[in-house]
């Protein structure tokens, strides 16, 4: 078999392969600070017996505001709009979140295995700006005996409001610059651009008497995202090096006498 054939049968493998059939698979590695870090009874003002004790647990942890943290999402872009009559003024693509993974100080939380998750784009307004914003949502799993991690949220909330596709979900990676700064809303609910993760530990009952033992507390843990950076996925380092191969085995024969 000549160099040109074996170019074209692993050229042809590649477009075979598995994850050449993940095509529409997009990776976006995400960095930033930590902004808010609570109790989620206080964040939406709901009653808990003595919320603040579960603050030592996720300072233990790591979880303080000013803290770097970092994550990354996979996605399917080529995911279908989901017909959903009762969606009104939003977009929604079903299992279109393939992979969410967080990792903050000395705790990481990822999706469960076999999970997946959904992605929405709906319209918003902070202040004077508005458009169209991006959100992925998941649940999550951790691997600490003491904090659990529920859910992750990622809201991509854009300056302009073309930035993103109405009717399909984004390819390229948004310049942080370009989205709008979370701020602090009713209850510390962050508006504009952030990353949420919502878990649960466990602290005293709030009456020794009648609950003595420990009841679960739930946590939100608000961060801004910084930096955002596209990932190749396999199938694109695939094609890449068979590419690679080809062109060189080719000037290889050319070559030749």
């Amino acid at each position: 078999m000549t160099r040109k054939w074996i170019a074209v049968a692993l050229l042809c493998f590649a477009l075979a392969w598995p994850a050449a059939a993940n095509a529409g698979l997009i990776t976006w590695e995400l960095e930033g600070t930590l902004e808010q870090v609570a109790p989620y009874s206080l964040l939406d003002g709901f009653l808990a017996p003595n919320p603040e004790d579960i603050i030592p647990q996720l300072e233990a942890v790591g979880f303080r505001a000013g803290a770097y943290w970092r994550a990354r999402v996979t996605f399917d872009s080529d995911t279908a709009v989901e017909p959903c009559p009762e969606c009104v003024g939003y977009t929604e693509f079903n299992n279109a979140t393939r992979s969410i993974e967080f990792m903050a100080g000395d705790f990481a939380a990822s999706m469960p295995e076999g999970a997946v998750g959904d992605a929405l784009i709906l319209p918003f307004t902070n202040g004077s700006s508005g458009g169209v914003a991006l959100v992925y949502f998941a649940p999550m799993e951790s691997g600490s005996d003491t904090l659990f991690a529920d859910s992750a949220q990622l809201v991509f909330a854009p300056i302009q409001a073309s930035l993103f596709p109405t009717t399909t979900l984004p390819i390229e990676a948004p310049d942080p610059a370009a989205l709008v700064a979370p701020t602090p809303g009713l209850y510390g609910t962050l508006l504009g651009t952030h990353f949420r993760l919502k878990g649960h530990g466990f602290v005293p009952g709030g009456n020794i008497l009648v609950s003595p033992g420990l009841v679960a507390q739930s946590f939100a843990v608000d961060g801004r995202i910084t930096s955002i950076v596209a990932v190749p996925e396999p199938a694109a380092f695939a094609l890449v090096l068979v590419a690679a191969a080809a062109i060189a085995s080719r000037r290889r024969s050319r070559a030749l006498p």
